[in-house]
């Protein structure tokens, strides 16, 4: 059994910076989020500090461009799932990507720390 990873980030970074540490080598390509959750592995540990900076930068904006980039990459029977994502994003009730960011570390058993 390999150790288990220990990452450290600070701030505000981007979804490759991010893929970097937690998952090397990993091609985010045309849906970044899916290739980061699938290639996450399985137990680590992130110790985010000054993650309010990044809770900004994976905020309402970049959640808003990114369900718009996947709506206008995604086939007809997506579509009504990621509309109602998006309206519900900008009616204020949606989650963010940080919100996407944070379950997709829990659902694969990282333990996280928000500094």
């Amino acid at each position: 059994m390999s150790p288990q990873p220990r990452v450290q980030i600070t701030g505000a970074v981007s979804l490759e910076e991010l893929a970097l540490v937690v998952a090397p080598g990993v091609n985010l390509g045309v849906r970044p989020v899916d290739a980061l959750r699938e290639a996450l592995p399985d137990g680590g540990v992130l110790e985010w500090t000054d993650h309010e900076l990044g809770r900004d930068g994976f905020g309402v904006e970049a959640t808003a461009s990114w369900l718009r980039a996947r709506l206008a990459a995604e086939s007809e029977s997506d579509r009504p799932v990621l509309v109602s994502m998006l309206d519900a994003l900008e009616s204020g009730g949606g989650p963010t990507l940080f919100d996407y960011l944070m379950a997709m570390f829990d659902d694969a058993n990282w333990e996280v720390h928000l500094a």
